[in-house]
């Protein structure tokens, strides 16, 4: 089974990495790197937020897709490299609050951020 782009397998761990605006234009390619990682049952699945400067509730609703999942089968996601607007944006919706699910923000100067 072919992955598809911006997911890599690291044992236990599945990595979804993201780059750019994930908006309902260009959610597709998180849909097939999510619904991969939902197949091979990871204990963890990481999605990169790195390279990401914007998210919308399609995206966000691709992240709680992932997290009901990853629920029914006992397992976590963590959210790394958030800049801080995206992890706003997570906060508002009130996804941190889920216990399965780690928010980590990306470490960078304020007006990097934006």
């Amino acid at each position: 089974m072919t992955s598809p782009s911006g997911y890599h397998d690291r044992g236990p761990v599945g990595v979804v990495t993201l780059t750019g605006e994930i908006d309902i234009f260009t959610a597709q390619g998180f849909r097939a790197a999510v619904e991969h990682a939902c197949r091979m049952r990871h204990e963890v699945v990481e999605i990169d937020l790195t390279g990401v400067s914007f998210i919308d509730s399609s995206g966000l609703g691709l992240v709680a897709e992932l997290l009901r999942h990853q629920r029914q089968h006992g397992g976590r996601v963590v959210v790394r490299g958030a800049r801080r607007s995206v992890a706003r944006t997570f906060r508002l919706c009130a996804m941190d609050t889920a216990s399965d699910l780690d928010l980590v923000e990306a470490d960078q100067p304020e007006d990097e951020q934006n």
